[in-house]
């Protein structure tokens, strides 16, 4: 019997909580990929995934043009990432949805140890978003 790896992909729920989104913008900034190369890696994964990509009620995620809804240079993930004081400058929009998902996605494809912490664990308040260099 041949098994198909399943990855469900993030609710709204999940995405508006505000540690679960701290815990991705952490993991973003720390992948050590500039962002064009980030922007690939992102798209690579997701087209390349061999199995199911599912929403909520297990129905099929219609995979969307991952360069298209990101956008073609990868700026926005600088914007993105961009920090203050260890901090994230903006705060998370209904608008950036879906791009924040297609993120939480990668690492739920590539990294599964590093999503399955994104929301396991209390969070501690700022020092845990500060572990890493400006």
């Amino acid at each position: 019997m041949k098994h198909t790896k399943v990855v469900f992909v993030a609710s709204k729920s999940q995405l508006s909580n505000p540690v679960y989104e701290a815990r991705l913008w952490i993991a973003t900034r720390n992948i050590g990929l500039s962002r064009r190369k980030l922007l690939d890696a992102i798209a690579k994964a997701i087209y390349d995934h061999q199995g199911l990509i599912l929403i909520e009620g297990g129905h099929v995620w219609p995979v969307p043009d991952i360069y298209e809804v990101m956008g073609e240079d990868g700026r926005w993930l600088s914007y993105y990432c961009k920090a203050v004081d260890g901090r994230p400058c903006h705060k998370p929009r209904a608008s950036t949805l879906e791009r924040r998902r297609i993120i939480d996605l990668y690492f739920r494809i590539a990294h599964p140890a590093i999503a399955r912490d994104f929301k396991s664990k209390p969070f501690h308040g700022k020092s845990e978003v500060i572990t890493f260099g400006q």
